[in-house]
């Protein structure tokens, strides 16, 4: 079962004979070859936090040795940023998706004047060989996205994963594998959370350890990951289900894996 489930407005549909109605919806499937595709980060060890904008650091003593609790924002006049690198060996050429996004568990926050984040990536054909600091270094996609963080994150009191996802970053995963030579050495996108405004005390915290949390909970979740939806139709449970008839109308259901805006179209073709 998803992690979590959102139910999409109810859409009506003025009457056409039901028999074309779903034929039209059996004609507009994807090409197989597209998928949901969900990586992990890489590692843990490159995987962290920038400090005042100089100090890579990874406070191993909060989390178990193997693993690190990250924050973004500003706490106490100390200021957290991240970056978090992926492999994604399908993405051999440039990509084309519906939809991309990074989904972290939450692990609490506190967001008083509000927290906005540019999420951007590295152009280079292989960014998780520069470790570290000097990953921020590396030169930035021109596709940013803007995330607005507005209230505080509910920590899962490490027992149980809540998530939180990103705005789509399909435009910056596409202008990546644009690059000349991605590919070549594997094909691995790194992304940076910077901060752009926050005031002095907003900060939200996501686990990102690859074994059991600090003091028990759930092991082997890995909260940190890029969810890539190469089709529409990969971005939903399922195919859309046509139900309750009436003379004048008929109901679309549809379940999707994030928040999105929907829109439906009929016709005869």
């Amino acid at each position: 079962m998803p992690t979590r489930l959102r139910t999409v407005s109810e859409s009506y549909l003025r009457l056409l004979p039901i028999a074309v109605l779903l034929l039209g919806t059996l004609g507009a499937a994807e090409p197989s070859s597209a998928a949901r595709r969900v990586y992990e980060p890489v590692s843990d060890s490159d995987d962290g936090r920038l400090t005042d904008g100089t100090v890579w650091d990874h406070h191993p003593g909060e989390q178990s040795e193997s693993g690190l609790l990250l924050r973004l924002g500003r706490e106490g006049g100390t200021l957290h940023e991240c970056s978090l690198g992926y492999a994604v060996p399908e993405f051999s050429g440039p990509a084309s998706v519906e939809d991309a996004r990074l989904r972290m568990n939450m692990q609490g926050g506190r967001i008083d004047s509000g927290l906005s984040v540019r999420i951007t990536a590295a152009l280079d054909s292989n960014p998780l060989a520069t470790s570290g600091a000097a990953r921020f270094s590396l030169p930035r996609t021109s596709a940013s996205v803007l995330w607005t963080v507005t209230a505080p994150w509910d920590s899962s009191g490490q027992r149980i994963a809540k998530w939180v996802e990103t705005p789509d970053l399909s435009a910056i995963l596409e202008e990546v594998s644009a690059q000349p030579g991605w590919g070549a050495a594997g094909s691995e996108i790194l992304f940076f959370l910077e901060v752009e405004s926050s005031g002095s005390d907003d900060v939200v915290r996501f686990d990102d350890t690859h074994g059991a949390y600090w003091n028990g909970g759930n092991p082997g979740i890995r909260p940190a990951r890029l969810i890539v939806n190469e089709g529409f139709l990969d971005a939903f449970h399922g195919r859309e289900l046509l139900c309750r008839p009436t003379p004048t109308s008929i109901q679309v259901n549809l379940i999707p894996h994030t928040d999105a805006d929907v829109f439906v179209e009929w016709g005869t073709d």
